[in-house]
């Protein structure tokens, strides 16, 4: 990976950065997260709020193949008393 050199510059009162072509970002992307470790930022296109459990659920869902549930280690009904 070849790092790009970006210009930081001041826009009222916040920092900005600008990013060559070569380093910029789908346009879908509006916003970013920035994490912040010592003195490296790094940008991360923000995650859509409402897409993220879409898109959990979406995953398919395998189970490794010693995964088993063994019904007798499940509470039976009769188990359970909602009664103090």
């Amino acid at each position: 990976m070849e790092a790009k050199i970006a210009n930081v510059f001041r826009s009222n009162r916040s920092q900005a950065v600008r990013l060559p072509k070569a380093a910029e970002f789908p346009p879908e992307v509006t916003e970013v997260e920035v994490i912040v470790e010592g003195n490296t930022r790094v940008l991360v296109p923000a995650r859509k709020k409402g897409k993220d459990w879409a898109a959990y659920f979406a995953r398919p869902t395998t189970l490794s193949e010693d995964f088993s549930i063994d019904d007798r280690d499940l509470l039976q009904p009769d188990d359970v008393s909602f009664d103090d």
